[in-house]
């Protein structure tokens, strides 16, 4: 029976500073996230990459639109 009992309290005991130490290094990871890129910056990057188009020699300007609907259901994402 005391077997047993040591057992039990060398698991629970191993489980807890596992925890622990988890826990702490989560705590000690910063919270930076990479800001998304917009819709124009991927319609820009697609057509650098995918078509060739050296967008550097060129002057972009993003154009707002309102948004359009399909069918009246989804609405719908243009690149100006």
């Amino acid at each position: 029976m005391a077997e047993k009992l040591k057992r039990k309290l060398l698991f629970i005991t191993v489980l807890l500073i596992v925890l622990l130490t988890s826990s702490a290094y989560a705590a000690r990871i910063p919270n930076v996230h990479a800001a998304e890129p917009t819709l124009q910056e991927k319609g820009l990057t697609v057509l650098n990459n995918a078509v060739g188009l050296d967008l550097a020699k060129y002057a972009t300007v993003p154009k707002d639109f309102a948004p359009d609907f399909y069918f009246a259901v989804l609405p719908q994402e243009k690149v100006g």
